[in-house]
């Protein structure tokens, strides 16, 4: 689904869950819509999904939104915790909040590929 005020095209229904490692790969894998550039968002590319005025529990999506088996749960982000490397920044959908806590070597956590955009790696 294209962002208009991105640019960044969605899924339309992301996967359910998976380590950061298996997201990484499975986005990389997608081909859907025959486009096969899919990846990881950044954590603010995925923050510009939130809607802040939708109340807990989520989805914190905008009202009417088109996307489909998106669950109130924390969603992988590409995007390294610089203050530590073994974990990746997180989405929570649930909450309207984006922490730093999700370890890569493991934990099971939604997958929401994306292509387009200005994305550049941060590791």
């Amino acid at each position: 689904m294209l962002d208009k005020e991105t640019g960044l095209v969605w899924e339309r229904s992301p996967a359910q869950t998976g380590t950061w490692s298996a997201a990484r790969s499975q986005c990389a894998a997608l081909t859907t819509g025959a486009a096969e550039v899919w990846r990881l968002p950044s954590y603010h590319e995925l923050q510009s999904l939130m809607q802040p005025n939708v109340v807990p529990p989520g989805p914190i999506l905008p009202l009417g939104h088109p996307f489909l088996n998106i669950t109130p749960t924390s969603y992988w982000s590409a995007t390294i915790n610089a203050a530590h490397p073994n974990s990746a920044y997180v989405v929570d959908f649930a909450a309207n909040s984006v922490g730093g806590g999700g370890v890569i070597g493991g934990g099971s956590l939604g997958i929401w590929c994306v292509r387009g955009g200005l994305y550049t790696d941060t590791y």
